[in-house]
């Protein structure tokens, strides 16, 4: 009876998956629905401070833009909507490192969100730092990328990796940035709080 409803629960995921990696690619490359924080959706703007100086963060469509270099960049959060992930000491130090792996097993439930957000990555990071991110798999036979774990981290080349859990937080082990996903909207929730702790934004007035 366990079986058949762990089953049932992973074929429910699959389906809640697909649906919302669809939604994703018809509203935009990066237009997620705002909801994860209550009603925070409903805000239009918000300003932050960041390494780059004052930052206005204002929705467009389905995405929150910002300006950064010149360049605009498109989130599905505002700043203020992922206070509540907890983060432990030493990701952004890691986060800035001149190379770092991005890994995942490609078995995980919730693997497309997370190539999604690989992709993403390495579009987004060369932007803001001089760094530039590396994809790999935990398991990578029959596939291009290397095979990189929380084994494999090291000071000067730290590991993040993504992950289904029971939880969503973004914690710091040896060298390896773990971040837990318990619901696909939470893949893409993580995404942008470690852009956000890499940019050094802090919410305010």
């Amino acid at each position: 009876m366990q079986r058949m409803t762990d089953e049932r629960r992973q074929r429910r995921n699959k389906i809640i998956l697909s649906v919302f990696i669809a939604l994703i690619m018809i509203l935009s490359t990066f237009g997620f629905v705002l909801d994860y924080a209550g009603d925070g959706g409903a805000q239009q703007s918000e300003n932050a401070q960041s390494d780059y100086g004052p930052l206005t963060f204002k929705l467009n469509g389905q995405a929150v833009v910002t300006k950064v270099n010149g360049q605009t960049l498109q989130f599905g959060f505002f700043p203020s909507q992922l206070n509540d992930i907890n983060v432990s000491a030493g990701v952004r130090e890691a986060l800035h490192q001149p190379a770092f792996y991005i890994t995942s097993d490609p078995s995980d439930p919730y693997a497309p969100a997370i190539d999604e957000l690989a992709l993403r990555y390495s579009e987004m990071i060369p932007v803001l730092t001089q760094g530039y991110p590396l994809l790999a798999f935990t398991n990578a036979t029959g596939y291009s990328r290397p095979s990189i774990s929380c084994a494999n981290a090291s000071a000067t080349s730290p590991v993040l990796y993504f992950k289904y859990g029971n939880d969503t937080a973004i914690r710091y082990e040896g060298d390896c940035i773990i971040a837990e996903a318990r619901t696909p909207t939470d893949v893409l929730a993580l995404a942008d709080r470690l852009i956000y702790i890499m940019m050094g934004v802090v919410s305010g007035p």
